[in-house]
Parts: structure tokens; C-alpha cells; sequence
């Protein structure tokens, strides 16, 4: 783990523990703003998850043009004092007892607030390219091993990601409540702030780059996959993959609050034996099984058991005992995340190996816009139908 990377590690870090945070305490935080409706409350949990992605589709490609004609130091320091702004806007929205009384447009100016908030918080998560290229900027210029240093970028990311479905539950159940959780990473973002200023330089600068609009163009990029098949499934199985995981993120906590009864410290022990497991699947299940069975035959062996997780995680409800329930869950999120991270180590594999050098750049830009654009699918669709079994009294 190279300290030169210290900026990317460290924004990963924020933009994934933000993220992840929500998840556990936007539940309570509807309640909160007055949200007394459970379908209504679904609906809302997943449409605010999905604010974040959808606005870091439309901020990702002009970001990185930006970046190319003023620097990526300017661009990723004004992203950043953007994430600080939100989570003051946050902190605002859920604190003031005022703003949850006054309605604006049937709901509270609070619940306004908070959604306004994680709009911007969405465009200044579209630095995520931004971050990668100053990566690979860094890893180029430092001849700095690229695989060991991309790992790393991962861990700092499932890092963060493990950090606010840990955390999340626990200050949402104290006396901090999940003010006290945005103040962590509020602070957390401003050192972030000052290790940008500090330690990221510009290495290279295009001064009169134009923006090209093609570039931009979402539709345009896709129909370039035309000609590469394998490419086109590799996106699909992708895109698959994230609905999926997103579906099963943006409703966990409340299923393990409102069916099992569990809530606060005991949520973040459920998640404490989820980030074991993964750990457990990552490091050791996961590289026995594609060195068994090579890459091609282990991404298939990946695609059953998404579907062999999922069908589980569907069957849990119905388990009349809570310790089956809780159990149920635990073995269809293992194989879910076995397959899933099997799938994510070989996706970019099978995306770069099967273009010419040129291509391969924007093959993953692709696919970093069609994964964000999947999850902010998987996170309406989640509370949508989650909102009509509810409604329905299924299952019964």
C-alpha cells in the first residue's frame, strides 16, 4: 500500500462509507421526518438511496472533462468541499425540530432538505473517475505495482463500505442518534479536504481540451460495443449482478428490523458476521474456485449462485421461526456474496482482454456508468415492489 496513494485511498474511503451509512439509518431518520406510512416509507427509503447514483451519472463525464482542462486537483477539492456541504445540509435537515413541522408540497421542508443534500452529494461522488485516473496518473508516474495498488484501492473502498453498515446501526440506537453518524464522516471528509490541498498535484494538464459531447453521449458510448459479444454479456451479467446487490442493500435493514426485531448493536453484529464472511469468501472460497476451475467455468459457476442466493433470500420470509429466518439470511448473503465477488474479480478481465488497447479505457468508463445507472434501478424497483408486498400482507 503506497502513501502516494493516500488521497485516492482516503476519498474511496469517504464516498464509500457515506454511502454505505445510509443504508442503516435513513429508516429512522424517516420516522423522523414524520414519514408514518411503511409503504410510503419503503417507496421514499429507495428513491433517496437512488438520488445519490443518478446524480453521479449526469456529474461523472463532465467532472472528468472538467478535470482535463483546470486539473484534477481543482476538481476533486471542489467535490469534496461539495460532499462537506451535504452533510452539513444533513445534519441541518434531520436536527431542526422546525423544519420536520413545516410542510412544503405534502412533506416536510426537513424531508426536502434531506433529499436536496444527497442530490449534491451525488455530484460530488461523480469524482469517482476523476480518482481513478489520478490513480493511474500516480501508479504510472511512481512505476508503482499496478495490480498491488488497485487491490489496495478495493480494500479501501470495502473498507468503507463495512465502516457504514457497521457503524450506521450502532449511533443510529444511541444517544447520538444518526446526527452523531454524519458528524463522523462530516469530520472524516473535511481531513479529506485537507489531504487533497496538501498532498494531490496535478501530473498532467491538457490546457485547451474541449469538451467532447459524444463523450457524454451515454447511448452513443453503448452502441460501441457493437462487434464485441463477449464484451455485451460481460456488461449484462455486470449490470445483473448490481441490481441484485443494490435490491438486497436497500431493504436489509429494514427486513432485519421489521421481521426479525432486530435493531441497534445487534444489527451491527449481523453485519459484523456479514463482513466475516466476506472476508472468509473473498480470501479463501473464491481464489480455490477459479484455480480449480479457471476464470470462464468459475464466472459461470458465479451466475448459479446468484440465482440459488437470491431464490433463498426470497424464502427467508417464510420461515415461521426467527432463528431460521436469521440463518436463512446468513447462508443466501454468503452465496450471494460468493458469487458476486467472484464475478466482480473477473469482469474487468473479460472486459479489457476482449477489446484492442485503445478500447479498453472505455469499456470500464462504460461500465462504471451502467453500473451506477443499475443501482439506481435496483434501489427504486426495491422499494417500489417491497412497498407492494407490503401493501398486499405478503408473504402472509
Amino acid at each position: 500500500m503506497s502513501i502516494k496513494l493516500l488521497p485516492v485511498y482516503l476519498l474511496h474511503f469517504i464516498n464509500f462509507f457515506n454511502l454505505m451509512l445510509w443504508g442503516p439509518i435513513l429508516e429512522p431518520i424517516l420516522n423522523q421526518q414524520q414519514v408514518k406510512d411503511p409503504r410510503i416509507l419503503l417507496i421514499l427509503n429507495g428513491l433517496i438511496i437512488a438520488t445519490y447514483p443518478l446524480c453521479q451519472f449526469f456529474a461523472i463525464h463532465p467532472l472528468n472533462s472538467l478535470s482535463d482542462r483546470i486539473g484534477k486537483k481543482k476538481v476533486l477539492l471542489f467535490t469534496q468541499y461539495g460532499t462537506v456541504v451535504s452533510l452539513i445540509i444533513s445534519i441541518m435537515a434531520i436536527s431542526s425540530v422546525n423544519l420536520r413541522t413545516i410542510p412544503f408540497l405534502g412533506v416536510s421542508l426537513g424531508l426536502w432538505l434531506l433529499i436536496f443534500s444527497r442530490v449534491i452529494d451525488g455530484v460530488s461522488g461523480g469524482n469517482a473517475m476523476v480518482t481513478n485516473n489520478y490513480a493511474n496518473d500516480i501508479i504510472n508516474k511512481e512505476k508503482l505495482n499496478a495490480s498491488e495498488s488497485f487491490t489496495s484501492i478495493e480494500i479501501s473502498m470495502m473498507a468503507g463500505s463495512l465502516s457504514g453498515v457497521f457503524l450506521g446501526p450502532i449511533f443510529a440506537s444511541s444517544r447520538f442518534g444518526a446526527v452523531g453518524a454524519l458528524y463522523l464522516i462530516l469530520s472524516i471528509a473535511l481531513i479529506g479536504v485537507y489531504v487533497i490541498m496538501r498532498r494531490v498535484k496535478d501530473i498532467k494538464r491538457q490546457e485547451s481540451k474541449s469538451i467532447n459531447f459524444q463523450d457524454l453521449d451515454f447511448i452513443h458510448q453503448l452502441r460501441k460495443t457493437k462487434g464485441y459479444p463477449i464484451v455485451q454479456r460481460t456488461l449484462l451479467y455486470r449490470c445483473v449482478f448490481q441490481f441484485i446487490f443494490i435490491s438486497f442493500i436497500t431493504n436489509i435493514f429494514i427486513f432485519l428490523k421489521s421481521r426479525l426485531g432486530i435493531q441497534g448493536s445487534e444489527i451491527s453484529m449481523v453485519m459484523f458476521i456479514v463482513a466475516v464472511v466476506t472476508a472468509i469468501v473473498v480470501g479463501n472460497v473464491n481464489p480455490r474456485i477459479v484455480k480449480k476451475y479457471g476464470d470462464i467455468k468459475a464466472f459461470d459457476i458465479s451466475k448459479y449462485l446468484l440465482i440459488i442466493g437470491l431464490m433463498l433470500f426470497y424464502i427467508v420470509p417464510f420461515f415461521s421461526e426467527d432463528f431460521f429466518a436469521s440463518a436463512g439470511l446468513l447462508v443466501a448473503y454468503a452465496v450471494l456474496v460468493t458469487g458476486v465477488t467472484i464475478s466482480l474479480s473477473l469482469f474487468k478481465f473479460f472486459l479489457t482482454d476482449s477489446v484492442e488497447d485503445e478500447k479498453q479505457g472505455h469499456m470500464i468508463a462504460l461500465e462504471e456508468q451502467l453500473i451506477i445507472l443499475t443501482a439506481v434501478a435496483g434501489a427504486t424497483v426495491s422499494g417500489f415492489v417491497t412497498a407492494y408486498f407490503s401493501s398486499a400482507n405478503w408473504p402472509p
